[in-house]
Parts: structure tokens; sequence; C-alpha cells
């Protein structure tokens, strides 16, 4: 009796692998079969946001700026993003909003696309105080490119007008240490104010 209960057990140790084994098989085997489309696809449309990262710097001296904000606008929308302001690193983000076409599988995404990439620009104007307004524009598509590329570098001029529109001067008195004075000690940043 004892003999038929070891041959039992030693041939369920040799069949758990096998069986396994064929498991894992199947299992990879449906896992390309649905990334290689063989099961069929479905569309289906997401929200997802762009998140962009720029790196505002002078362009003269190459600093890094504070104090800088960007506007965003399209036809159709005047507020075409938002901006989060990372004060130690002096980084500007700003996020996107789009809409994603997307192919899936049973368990995969096939493709994506943004819904509109190649329609409307997209305008950035980038405002700091005592530099002239800078504006970059973009399609959506070129906007996804740059979210995956990492920081971008902008650079902003320093303004020759005084009191001009947008200039950030609040007068002559003073403009001097708002003019983002760089000397050794100062302790500022190009584009930052002081207050008197």
């Amino acid at each position: 009796m004892s003999r038929l209960q070891g041959a039992g057990t030693g041939m369920w140790a040799l069949r758990l692998p096998a069986l396994l084994l064929l498991l894992a098989g199947v299992a990879l085997l449906l896992w390309q079969g649905d990334a290689r489309g063989w099961f069929g696809s479905r569309t289906a449309t997401v929200d997802d946001v762009l998140q962009v990262t720029f790196r505002p710097v002078d362009a003269a001296t190459g600093r890094r700026l504070a104090d800088v904000r960007v506007n965003c606008f399209m036809r159709g929308r005047e507020q075409a993003c938002s901006q989060v302001r990372d004060g130690r690193s002096l980084l500007l983000t700003i996020a996107v909003a789009v809409r994603r076409s997307e192919q899936r599988g049973l368990f995969t995404r096939h493709s994506s696309h943004i819904i509109g990439a190649d329609d409307l620009p997209i305008h950035l104007m980038f405002i700091a105080p005592d530099y002239d307004r800078l504006v970059h524009s973009y399609r959506l598509g070129e906007l996804a490119a740059l979210a995956t590329a990492g920081e971008q570098r902008v650079e902003l001029t320093q303004s020759t007008a005084p009191d001009g529109p947008g200039s950030g001067h609040a007068g002559a008195e003073g403009s001097e240490g708002a003019s983002g004075s760089t000397e050794a000690g100062s302790g500022l940043h190009a584009g930052e104010t002081v207050d008197e």
C-alpha cells in the first residue's frame, strides 16, 4: 500500500511543473495575441493631462529667473493651461488638458493619439517683471513631444522700455533694484522684484 502512495506522489511531482509551464505558456500566448490585436480591439476616448516643464533664464546671462508666469491661450479658450511653480528650483510647469483616442485590447493598449493634435495652435506667453513678453506657439502634438523630452529652456530678454506695458516697472525711483540686479552678494535672481 505504501508503495502505491509513493508512486502517486512522484507522478504529481513530475506533472505539477509541466502543468505550471503549460499555464505560463498559455498566459504568454494570450498576452502576445492581445498585444498584436489577434482578438480585436475597441476604441476608447480618455481625458489626459500633458505636463511640460520650462526653465526660464535671462537671455544675456543664462541666469535662472524668478517670478515668471505663463498665459496659455488658443482660439476659443482663453485659459488653455494651468501652471505649477516650484519656487526652489525656479522651474515652471504647465498642465494642458487633452483628450486621447486609444485602441485597446483585452489587456493592453495598442495605440494612442491626441485628438486634434495638429489642429489649432496653443500660444504660451511668458511674462516676467522687467522682461519683454515672449510668445511660443505649439500644436498639441508638439507639446506632447516636449512633455517626454524633459525641461525646456526659455530665454527672456530684458526690457529696454521703462514703464512699458508688462514691463513690471513701478516707476523710475527704485527701478534699479527692480531690474533684477545680480550683483555679488545681493541674493537676487534676475526677474525678482524688491519692495522698498
